[in-house]
């Protein structure tokens, strides 16, 4: 800018045609930093449905600040259950996390070969593919001597042997337990894929037994909801759909309304927002479900 300024107080006092080249130039270049610097804080804002609208204003700045302090993050809910605003903490923990997120855990991986499994003919995939009978299982239990050392139970073979016709079926049972077991245990600890206490819960029909309930909630040590949620945005479950059912499309229509600022908008943009945004809400919720018209009215309210 300062050399734009000379270059025009000197055009002032006397022609030159080299000057007036060179301030085409500067202002070339000068339109060219506000197109990029424009862009820039388009891109911060993240607002696509103004990508028509005022150049570099203080509406954009304004969301690029709220939306930076939104995403800011002050504290967190670590390992042992407390809440840690700790900065120092937080960087650890932030970097703990995802350095076990994707990084390796050798310990897991030492029994996989590195250079590739071992291949099988076909009658010993037949054989490894075929599922453990239980005369299979019967015959391993009676091979057994009877008086060597006992099991990790802390019982003979002797024991299950003699009682055989009473406990056969709970053995086969318990065995094919054990074994489904270990493989998923195994699958856990090299996929990383385990159940979180934390991050799961467990829902009963209606018609389940208060003690059933309590029973299978204490035994998974899940906590038990009343409803499962939403997916994508729309209840999973629900009874018959009401004006109540689908308040939340009215309260989501009513956050975006309230992170907008009208103020750095004129009438005119105010009205292509409304419109292109906020109407468009409904729509996704229309594919599924019903909308009452006490819920399309409320919405219209909040628009105009």
């Amino acid at each position: 800018m300062r050399s734009l300024n000379n270059i025009q107080r000197t055009l002032d006092l006397c022609s030159s045609t080299h000057l007036v080249k060179k301030e085409l130039d500067i202002r070339d270049e000068l339109e060219n930093v506000l197109d990029h610097k424009d862009l820039l804080w388009r891109q911060k804002v993240r607002c696509d449905w103004l990508r028509l609208g005022d150049r570099n204003t203080k509406f954009f700045h304004c969301r690029t600040l709220r939306r930076r302090k939104f995403n800011r993050i002050t504290t967190l809910h670590i390992d042992n259950g407390d809440w840690c605003s700790d900065n120092d903490i937080l960087q650890s923990k932030v970097v703990e996390f995802f350095k076990r997120l994707y990084g390796e855990d050798p310990p897991v991986l030492r029994d996989i070969p590195n250079v590739g499994f071992p291949s099988f003919n076909p009658s010993e995939t037949t054989f490894l593919e075929a599922a453990i009978t239980n005369e299979e299982i019967k015959r391993v239990l009676f091979d057994m001597a009877p008086l060597k050392a006992p099991r990790s139970d802390g019982f003979h073979a002797h024991f299950f042997q003699s009682q055989w016709d009473i406990i056969g079926n709970d053995v086969f049972q318990l065995d094919q337990t054990r074994l489904l077991d270990n493989i998923l245990t195994q699958f856990c600890e090299i996929s990383g894929h385990k159940i979180s206490v934390r991050k799961n819960n467990i829902f009963f029909s209606k018609n389940t037994e208060v003690d059933v309930c309590i029973q299978f909630s204490q035994l998974f040590e899940f906590q038990e909801v009343w409803n499962l949620g939403t997916y994508l945005g729309v209840h999973v479950l629900h009874d018959r759909v009401t004006k109540s059912t689908l308040s939340f499309i009215v309260d989501k229509v009513r956050k975006k309304l309230q992170s907008w600022d009208g103020r750095k908008l004129s009438i005119v943009e105010r009205i292509t927002l409304a419109q292109s945004v906020l109407l468009s809400i409904p729509n996704y919720f229309m594919q599924s479900l019903l909308i009452s018209k006490g819920v399309n009215a409320d919405i219209e309210r909040l628009v105009r």
